[in-house]
């Protein structure tokens, strides 16, 4: 939701109840690691991000001013954004 088009996170908040069936996802390997809390968690995030349109535009802004100070790695050098 932080990085996605507008329109996308619109669709988000539209099946908000899809993912609030995701928050009693189970998963448990048969060596009793428990892999379903990480899509609970994922899914209780985005339900609490859904649900309040503020705090969604406060993310996306965070997101977008931190951007602008990313830079790239490659074999020649450092590539900084200006």
């Amino acid at each position: 939701m932080a990085n996605g088009f507008e329109r996308a996170v619109d669709d988000i908040i539209e099946q908000t109840h899809q993912f609030s069936t995701l928050t009693a996802f189970e998963y448990v390997e048969p060596n009793g690691k428990d892999f379903g809390i990480n899509v609970q968690k994922k899914a209780e995030n985005i339900m609490v991000l859904s649900n309040n349109k503020d705090k969604v535009l406060e993310v996306r802004d965070k997101v977008a001013g931190t951007h602008d100070k990313c830079f790239g790695l490659s074999a020649t050098g450092v590539i900084y954004k200006s």
